[in-house]
């Protein structure tokens, strides 16, 4: 009986005394590995360097042998693994170990996103479902509630943190997929530099897109396509329609409320059925009694929403009878806020031009003795009605978003089910693929960097001396990549700036207290744009056309830190000997499931970015105010359909706007290590630095250092430098070194 040769070797059985081929373990013999080696031993050239490096001899494993455990069909892969060499295991199927492997590293990071998007997307769907099945639509909007103003508000502020968190979960998620899409394989990547062209590696990029197939392309651009109406719309899928009621505010004496008092409204501007609803109302007693300066608080607003008509009564007196002295009928909506209520004073210079603005602090200053039309008036009688404001909810604007958010899922899975060819998504991934198939395009320029490269110094060259410089962070990122992401963030704040100022010029108030009180998000008839389109749709990618671009500076803040953070992580080869971070780990290799940036910087920039969108969310915005007349009826020609803009929340997204500017700054002035050439993303660069000594082909699975490899120091002529397993020096300075090739002989 013989055993079956299992490619690439063959188990020769040890039979006992008694023929048993269960009492002895079968010799081992890598017949395929010897004529390859050339070595007629029995030890391949591979085993005398492992033997030689990490001090273990080839007979210390044949000798386990003779105490492994007996032949049994479970023990088959036990002696599989733990006999065959690291590079041949990697070619025999390992069963569910192997399955696994294929759903680590980025992998399992797209599953997330996927997840994550498909939540996002249930969850939307649930909304939309609830809101038709519970709410009538009337022209695409159904009313999700209508009663308290503070109520609406209060739900639209907590709604619209859900709305920016879920949408910056999406574009964080889909920012994750693009650029493993975007990532080359090492095909694309030996295609490019056999063209003296060079890919991003470990970064979001777009110079990629040239290089990789036209169905990764277009799921690329499916991703960041979606991403435009998602965030030009989101924010006002779900959005707060105020009510504001016309009013007239009459001035009357107390026998106003008498059963037969006479009045006479011609000249007054009241209309006869006000008078004779509030006359009603008083005589009824339904009229609510406020002190002159509650008075003042209830009407003291852009848009008086708990109340209608209202009787100033003072205690003077007419000759003729006549128990009402004037009336005027007040849209608030229209014109100069509430003026009316700083009484005679704002009839006379300087604020007869209307040229400065009435608060209900200035009002109430006055409270005891206010006047208005020359009669001191002692209290209120208003006309109570309920609130009519309203959360509104858009089925066409969630349907857009529901279909771009669906599309962003489907590629999310498509990319885990159908992009099984290995890419090198991270730095870790280069270096691997470099060190077990060194590229030879890139042989004799071990110390070039990404300047070099793009300078096309990819042939042959004389051996460079060493010479030792630490860089600042800011310069792993190219020149281009900073005035993008930098003079885009210096132009949005400065137009902020502006309309900051435009915006407090308008209201006429300058302190950030009252700003303060304002309120965030808060429609003022004086903070509305005057240039803004009508409709809804038109009005809401008007209102939220600052969401888009803040999209895109996150996406390129994010690829800035990338590019920093990935030349940090490059550079602490130089000083730690390290296991390389990979997205698919062997032997010693780390599993990675962020690509570049780590969490305790991703998060905070994420965090940053939804404040963001939250605080552009309350600083621009879609503002409906539907408008009743002094009698209950709806105004639609008044109606109000604009974006308005809340000053307070521009001032507060300057602010974090400038810190995330300040800090992106600040940071690249950190310095890096000085001990190995700065390549930032650059593969050609990275290829350059990762020629390893031949017999040290193992390296890629082993830690890692990058320095001047043993018996090459360029004391005596020129040294290498590379990624190697074995022991490195630091390169010597003004010393000579290049590649295997163009050393001295």
């Amino acid at each position: 009986m013989a055993w079956q040769q299992y490619s690439p070797y063959s188990w020769t059985p040890l039979t006992g005394n008694d023929g048993d081929l269960g009492l002895n373990p079968p010799r081992y013999e890598d017949t395929s590995y010897h004529g390859y080696l050339g070595v007629d031993s029995g030890t391949s050239e591979h085993a005398r360097a492992l033997s030689s490096s990490e001090g273990y001899e080839l007979d210390d494993r044949r000798s386990a042998i003779s105490s492994a455990p007996l032949l049994q069909p479970d023990n088959y892969s036990t002696y599989k693994s733990s006999l065959i060499e690291p590079e041949i295991r990697e070619s025999v199927d390992y069963g569910q170990k192997r399955r696994w492997r294929h759903l680590s590293g980025w992998k399992v990071g797209v599953m997330v996103c996927a997840a994550t998007a498909v939540t996002v997307c249930l969850l939307n769907i649930a909304l939309t479902v609830w809101a038709v099945i519970n709410h009538q639509v009337i022209d695409g909007l159904s009313y999700l509630y209508t009663g308290d103003c503070h109520e609406v508000a209060t739900m639209s502020l907590w709604i619209h943190l859900g709305i920016n968190a879920m949408s910056t979960v999406l574009l964080s998620a889909s920012n994750y997929t693009m650029q493993v899409i975007s990532s080359p394989t090492r095909k694309e990547v030996n295609k490019a530099h056999a063209k003296l062209r060079w890919l991003d590696i470990g970064i979001p990029s777009t110079r990629n897109l040239r290089a990789i197939s036209w169905a990764r392309i277009t799921m690329w651009a499916i991703l960041a396509l979606s991403s435009i109406p998602l965030h030009l719309m989101y924010n006002t899928a779900v959005f707060s329609t105020l009510s504001a009621n016309g009013y007239t505010y009459i001035v009357v004496n107390e026998d106003f409320f008498a059963p037969s008092a006479i009045y006479n409204p011609s000249g007054y501007g009241a209309s006869l059925s006000v008078l004779n609803t509030m006359h009603e109302l008083g005589v009824q007693g339904s009229l609510a009694n406020y002190t002159s300066t509650k008075c003042m608080d209830t009407y003291g607003v852009n848009f008086v929403s708990t109340a209608r008509n209202v009787l100033l009564v003072t205690r003077d007196t007419e000759t003729s009878n006549n128990t009402v002295f004037n009336s005027y009928y007040w849209r608030s909506y229209d014109q100069i806020p509430y003026w009316w209520i700083c009484g005679d004073a704002w009839d006379s210079d300087p604020y007869a031009q209307k040229t400065a603005v009435c608060t209900p602090s200035i009002a109430k200053a006055e409270a005891s003795s206010w006047t208005v039309y020359n009669h001191h008036i002692s209290y209120c009688m208003v006309e109570l009605v309920e609130e009519q404001c309203r959360l509104s909810f858009s089925f066409v604007i969630m349907l857009v978003v529901i279909g771009v958010n669906a599309s962003k899922a489907c590629i999310m899975i498509l990319t885990v089910w159908k992009l099984n060819e290995p890419t090198l998504v991270t730095i870790g991934d280069a270096v691997a693929s470099f060190l077990r198939d060194p590229d030879p395009t890139t042989e004799g320029i071990c110390l070039s960097t990404k300047m070099d490269i793009q300078k096309k110094r990819w042939k042959l060259q004389a051996a460079s001396p060493w010479i030792p410089k630490k860089q600042f962070w800011f310069r792993a990122a190219s020149i281009k990549r900073w005035l993008t992401c930098n003079l885009l963030c210096i132009g949005v704040i400065g137009f902020g700036v502006y309309l900051l100022f435009q915006g407090m010029s308008n209201i006429n108030i300058y302190d950030i207290k009252t700003l303060w009180g304002l309120g965030f998000g808060t429609v003022n008839t004086n903070s509305v744009v005057g240039i803004a389109p009508t409709g809804l749709i038109p009005t809401t990618l008007f209102a939220n056309l600052p969401q888009g671009i803040l999209s895109f500076l996150y996406l390129t803040y994010n690829g800035l830190f990338s590019c920093m953070l990935g030349a940090h992580e490059w550079s602490r080869f130089a000083r730690f000997r390290k296991s390389l971070r990979v997205t698919a780990p062997e032997g010693s290799q780390r599993s990675t499931y962020y690509l570049q940036l780590p969490y305790t910087y991703a998060l905070p920039l994420l965090l940053m970015s939804g404040c963001l969108h939250w605080l552009m969310s309350q600083s621009l915005f879609l503002a409906l105010v539907t408008v009743y007349d002094e009698n209950g009826e709806l105004d639609e020609s008044n109606s109000i359909s604009t974006v308005g803009y809340s000053c307070i929340a521009i001032f507060c997204a300057l602010i974090l706007g400038s810190l995330a500017v300040l800090g992106g700054i600040a940071n690249g002035f950190r310095k890096y290590d000085d001990g190995i050439p700065l390549v930032g993303s650059c593969s050609a660069a990275i290829s350059a630095a990762c020629h390893r000594p031949s017999r040290d082909s193992m390296a890629y699975l082993k830690p890692v250092k990058w320095g001047v490899v043993e018996g090459t120091d360029g004391s005596s002529g020129v040294g290498h430098c590379c990624f190697s397993s074995f022991e490195v020096e630091r390169p010597v300075n003004r010393c000579l070194y290049a590649g295997e090739k163009g050393k001295a002989d």
